[in-house]
């Protein structure tokens, strides 16, 4: 059973032990709304991502996935930020398809001024589907171009926009396939003028590409670099510490090669850039460890994009937590004009079992800001992003998935507001959210 954080112990009124254990800061993020999957199976929820502005209303508009399994086409939903109603759902192409179960912004691909879509599709293999991804319109769910991968490549779940890559003015993206014998992760180029360029581990068995994203501009050449998580790579005598590469942009070299500290850590399930947090010009980025050896607690680790050196680690409270699983960068959600964080634990049992939580942790630093939970079986924070002050308030906010939750699981995602640190006035937060805009959501 969980402990609560940081508890004041007062004479009256009595306080129970189920009153400390869903204490919350003054700080606590509110609920602006939930948004639930369409039927039973849907797992909705299993990815999000912030798609910038889509329907002209100067706020943040974002995408969600399914993962439905055997049978029903999968889905995807884009939604207003400010409304929290569905703009259009995007069907997969076939039954069975797992459609949505990854999904990318990658800039503007069609050059109609809106980002666009990067959908993954995992096939059947009992039924001979192979693996898909779709570029999709952001405006309206058109699809843009299809690509089929031979059966036996099996795409990890997960996609991003990398910025320009190939030089032609327009966005390209990354892919992880880190679920095969060795993985890789391929880059593609946006307009398909070039052959893909694919990205191989160290190693057989390292799933290398389980996970990929963007980096924001590390070493500061004007180039977008990009992180690609191995989970599986034995470090050292340390089996399955895990591993995450930092490649350049503008050559595909190896800036940064990171490890986990203890076999089992799983380093490198999740990534993310966070923006310039220490305020030294360079982007940095974040490393999530889901696992911490055979703990299960999970950590999250901050490094300096200059160099690539530790900035602070952030671990889970207890056994199984598995904090670490999801984390997201990049946004201002305290007003104090510094990038913060948020990262996922989807095994938090302190609101029952599985309920998971999501907890934001200030970029001066790594102190907790916040944790916000799901309920009993939800696994909330399977999927997180940040979306970019959606009330107006100044600060930015933020979404998170919890694809278990709901009737036969059908899954949800709720978006929260964010709420000034004590001590921070409100004017010190307005225009900061501005500032802190991540690069995938410009064009480019």
């Amino acid at each position: 059973m969980k402990t609560a954080h940081a508890l004041l112990a007062l004479a009256i009124p009595p306080v129970t032990f189920a009153d400390l254990a869903h204490a919350q800061p003054d700080n606590t993020p509110q609920v602006a709304y939930t948004v639930r999957g369409l039927a039973s199976n849907d797992r909705f929820g299993v990815d999000v991502i912030n798609m910038g502005d889509l329907d002209n209303d100067g706020i943040d508009d974002w995408a969600a996935g399914t993962d439905r399994g055997d049978g029903p086409i999968g889905y995807i939903s884009v939604v207003s930020g400010a409304s929290g109603n569905r703009l259009y759902n995007k069907n997969g192409m076939q039954g069975s398809d797992r459609y949505g179960v990854a999904v990318g912004n990658v800039g503007d691909i069609d050059n109609d001024n809106y980002n666009d879509l990067l959908v993954a599709s995992i096939g059947n293999r009992g039924f001979h589907i192979p693996d898909r991804y779709q570029f999709v319109s952001g405006v309206d769910g058109a699809g843009i171009r299809t690509f089929t991968r031979a059966v036996d490549e099996v795409i990890s779940g997960s996609v991003s926009g990398v910025g320009d890559q190939t030089g032609d003015g327009f966005p390209d993206a990354l892919i992880g396939y880190g679920l095969g014998t060795n993985g890789f992760a391929q880059l593609i180029d946006g307009q398909n003028t070039t052959p893909p360029v694919n990205l191989f581990g160290d190693s057989n068995g390292d799933q290398f590409g389980y996970e990929v994203s963007e980096a924001g501009d590390v070493n500061n050449d004007g180039f977008e670099d990009f992180i690609i998580g191995a989970i599986s790579h034995d470090h050292s005598g340390r089996v399955n510490a895990g591993q995450a590469k930092v490649f350049s942009g503008s050559d595909r070299s190896v800036l940064y090669t990171l490890t986990g500290d203890t076999a089992g850590d799983r380093f490198g399930v999740s990534l993310d850039s966070l923006g310039d947090i220490n305020n030294d010009g360079y982007d940095d980025f974040i490393v999530g460890a889901d696992q911490f050896g055979t703990n299960g607690r999970g950590y999250a680790r901050v490094f300096s994009g200059i160099d690539g050196s530790e900035l602070f680690t952030v671990f889970g409270d207890d056994l199984g937590d598995r904090l670490g699983f999801t984390v997201a960068g990049g946004g201002d959600l305290n007003g104090d004009g510094t990038p913060d964080f948020l990262v996922g634990a989807t095994q938090d049992d302190i609101n029952g079992s599985r309920s998971g939580s999501v907890r934001g942790y200030s970029g001066r630093g790594g102190s907790e800001l916040f944790t916000v939970f799901g309920n009993t079986g939800d696994q909330f924070g399977r999927s997180i992003d940040i979306l970019h002050d959606i009330n107006g308030d100044g600060l930015d906010d933020f979404i998170a998935g919890a694809n278990e939750a709901g009737t036969g699981r059908s899954g949800y995602v709720r978006a929260f507001t964010s709420v000034p640190e004590p001590g921070i006035g409100a004017a010190l937060a307005i225009g900061a959210a501005a500032l802190l805009r991540r690069r995938h959501l410009r064009k480019v």
